[in-house]
């Protein structure tokens, strides 16, 4: 398998579309990428994990994201282009939506978050064109390269001289669990375990036999309350079935007396009414007929003092008024009785006098004015005709007019009044009406009669429900004990049957352990037959010994000094040596797999100096073999020892170019021409 083309569509550097061919020929497998520092050669590396693997992020060009408005949406894609060991195409494409969310201000770089991330994998079979959706994106690339063997063949040279310097035990333990897929037996053997340990609890927990007999006792305990629960629950509705009715009969009853309640507290409140205008109408009466009283001496004497004023008015002007003297007073006498005034022997009106006055006081003091009259009846006439009119218009001066009208008000007023009580009597007798029969005289014996009644209904249905709880806890402890029986009658079956599965399991775990046993030691034979193999071919060939791998999954790599290469300096190895050493042990890991794919190595030469490039070129080429390899240098690290070493084995040259760096210094760039490798080169070196 190889790649053929890959294309980067604003990703990180790489602004707009930029498209690399990568094919090669057998006899030509390498490729070659320069770029200088921060042109995007690791994020070229970076960019295949990511439509591969996508756990890394994805940034968009940063001179792209410029050019766009907050809120705009930019799209950001990786396609990878493959070919399979039939010559038949596989290609995937990771795109991401982004939207701008912050501008470049000051030192900040403009930001923006993601929005969606699709996928898409192409290939054919029986060629037909096929298109994976999105689900089935992931099981595919892993079904051609399991992300945990990624590391195999995407190799980042500093990276790699780290581990090489720092191997322990359990690095190369998890590198051979992932190649071998022990990890996956090894996770078989836990279930395994895990399972026995299960059975036996399950065993270890179980009752004994002899328990049979106590589950009977209480299955029949639990029987026999399940029928007394339900006899009491017959019981009981029968006597329900007899208070029901007469507790519903004398509700009615006692509802009647509520009803009658209602009604006698109507008819009291219609009594009062009927009392409060009926005082309202006495008072109105008793008002006017003191006031008759009152004014009645006026209107008896009103026509005379009228024409006695009249008189004395035209006397006075001819000088004829008669002495003002009142001489018969046995008029008034007979007018007059203790306590009413009488004419014609007839009582007529009511009199009332006040505190220490009577009708022979009132003629004394009439007897007495007389006498007073008679001192004065040698003075003048005209003072005496005056005094007399004086005395005459004093007595006229009430309103009679106003008097009867007053008096017809209040008639008016008293009939108004009579006629609402009429009203309000009306309604209290046809409300008395239906309140008759409903306050029976015994009531009180009426309402304990109905208290108990329902208090005896009600106690007797709470009865039934703690019955139904009672009878449905009888019947799961019936059905329990049923079934605790039956388990305890196929315990010793069921136990035969545990201690098949136990020792079943038991072997299988037993030839589980020794098959992985075996594996280990075949597959780490294997390995290191490969291992030696791939580096006795290196140019550590003249000074190499041996390499092995251990059971306890400690590497030695020995030269003729029986030096452990792969020892701290100044006693192990140079760290070409150990970086040489590394790519072999990835190899001899890889080819243990059958994967076939491509290699792609970023900075081959981690951080060595000049001295050791030769010899890692030579054995880089000598390691992989026909196997496509991908390699991409620095500026700087692409020297004429480099192009000397892989000369008539590359395939493909390109240089990553820059095209333009904004005020952060951030840069755009883009693939060069294959054509024009030497002299975007010569560029590339220069900035350096």
């Amino acid at each position: 398998m190889k790649f053929t083309k890959i294309t980067l569509e604003n990703f990180h550097q790489y602004k707009g579309l930029n498209t690399i061919v990568l094919d090669t020929s057998s006899n030509k497998p390498v490729n070659i990428i320069v770029g200088e520092n921060g042109a995007g050669k690791s994020n070229f590396f970076i960019a295949i994990n990511w439509c591969l693997y996508g756990d890394i992020n994805a940034d968009i060009n940063n001179s792209l994201l410029n050019e766009h408005d907050i809120g705009d949406k930019i799209n950001l894609s990786v396609k990878i282009e493959l070919e399979d060991n039939n010559g038949k195409p596989i290609i995937f494409t990771k795109s991401q939506t982004s939207v701008k969310t912050k501008s470049m201000k000051g030192d900040q770089p403009a930001e923006a978050r993601v929005d969606n991330i699709n996928y898409k994998v192409e290939y054919w079979d029986d060629g037909h064109q096929l298109k994976a959706t999105e689900l089935e994106y992931e099981n595919f690339v892993n079904r051609i390269l399991p992300k945990g063997l990624s590391r195999f063949f995407f190799i980042d040279g500093d990276n790699l001289l780290d581990l090489m310097k720092t191997m322990k035990k359990n690095d190369i333990k998890s590198h051979f669990n992932a190649l071998t897929k022990i990890d996956d037996a090894e996770q078989v053997l836990k279930n395994l375990k895990n399972w026995k340990s299960k059975i036996l609890e399950e065993n270890l927990s179980r009752k004994k036999s002899a328990d049979v007999t106590l589950y009977k006792k209480l299955r029949q305990q639990a029987y026999q309350d399940l029928n007394t629960f339900k006899q009491q629950k017959i019981d009981i509705n029968l006597e329900l079935k007899d208070l029901k009715p007469k507790r519903d009969a004398l509700k009615k009853q006692v509802n009647l007396i509520q009803e009658g309640k209602k009604y006698q507290e109507e008819v009291d409140a219609l009594n009062r009414e009927i009392a409060l205008l009926s005082e309202k109408l006495d008072n109105k009466i008793e008002k006017r007929r003191q006031d008759v009283i009152s004014s009645f001496p006026s209107f008896l004497m009103h026509k005379p003092l009228n024409n006695f004023t009249k008189l004395v008015k035209e006397k006075r002007k001819n000088h004829e008024l008669p002495p003002p003297l009142i001489k018969n007073t046995e008029v008034i006498e007979r007018l007059l009785d203790e306590s009413y005034i009488k004419l014609d022997n007839t009582k007529y009106a009511d009199v009332k006098w006040k505190k220490g006055f009577n009708s022979k006081k009132f003629v004394q003091e009439v007897e007495k004015y007389n006498k007073e009259i008679e001192k004065k009846i040698d003075s003048n006439f005209i003072d005496r005709a005056t005094d007399g009119a004086s005395i005459a218009s004093t007595l006229t001066e009430i309103n009679k007019d106003e008097i009867v009208n007053e008096v017809k008000e209040s008639i008016k007023d008293s009939l108004s009044i009579e006629k609402d009580i009429d009203v309000i009597t009306k309604k209290r007798d046809k409300i008395n009406e239906k309140l008759k029969g409903s306050l029976p005289s015994d009531k009180e014996a009426l309402y304990r009669r109905w208290e108990r009644t329902d208090e005896d209904v009600i106690e007797r249905e709470n009865e039934i429900i703690f019955l139904k709880g009672k009878i449905e806890k009888a019947t799961i402890d019936y059905d329990v004990n049923n079934r605790n029986i039956s388990k305890m009658e196929t315990y010793a079956q069921t136990g035969i049957a545990n201690e098949k599965r136990i020792d079943f399991i038991t072997k299988a775990i037993e030839a589980l352990e020794t098959s992985i046993g075996i594996l280990t030691v075949q597959s780490i034979n294997n390995i290191n037959g490969t291992f030696n193999d791939i580096l006795k071919k290196t140019d550590l060939k003249n000074d190499f010994k041996k390499a092995i791998i251990h059971q306890d999954f400690s590497m030695e790599v020995i030269n003729t000094a029986n030096t452990n290469l792969l020892d701290p300096a100044p006693k192990g190895g140079s760290n070409g040596q150990k970086l040489n050493i590394g790519f072999a042990f990835m190899n001899a890991l890889s080819e243990e797999t059958d994967m076939n794919f491509p290699i792609l190595i970023d900075s081959p030469y981690g951080k060595l100096s000049q001295k050791f490039r030769k010899m890692i070129s030579e054995n880089i080429s000598t390691v992989f073999g026909n196997a496509q390899a991908t390699l991409l240098f620095h500026g700087e690290e692409y020297s004429d020892v480099v192009i000397d070493s892989f000369k008539g084995k590359t395939s493909n040259n390109y240089c990553i170019n820059v095209t333009e760096r904004d005020k952060l210094n951030l840069v755009s760039s883009t693939f060069g021409d294959s054509n024009d490798f030497e002299s975007d080169l010569i560029k590339i070196k220069k900035a350096v």
